[in-house]
């Protein structure tokens, strides 16, 4: 889906234990599943890791087992009043923004001469 996760982690969401926020809304309980995921986690080398996950994630989309969408775009806009602030965001895994307000500032002579 173009997700920027280290395939390590999202491997690890797999897993019939993982939490269901943390990737695993399916709460699919495939035993074979978790044998993979956990030879996956425990490989010693990354070039046997690379192909245990490439394993794992064929095996999981052979069975369907969650089908992602499309993301969609974001928008975020300020007031020209608000200084500081170029519609950056630090986003999440659920795609919320966490904005820095240590970093913006209030031009008041601005927002009133804007009516505001």
């Amino acid at each position: 889906a173009g997700n920027a996760f280290d395939p390590v982690l999202v491997t690890g969401w797999y897993h019939s234990d993982s939490v269901p926020s943390g990737g695993h809304p399916g709460l699919a309980q495939w035993p074979e599943l978790d044998v993979m995921v956990d030879a996956a986690l425990s490989a010693r080398t990354i070039e046997e890791q690379q192909t245990l996950i490439a394993e794992a994630d064929k095996y999981a989309m052979s069975r369907h087992w969650l089908i992602w969408g499309p993301k969609t775009p974001m928008y975020f806009m300020a007031q020209p009043w608000l200084i500081g602030f170029n519609g950056e965001a630090n986003l999440f895994g659920n795609g919320e923004p966490l904005f820095v307000f240590a970093r913006l500032w209030i031009d008041s002579a601005l927002k009133t001469e804007m009516g505001f």
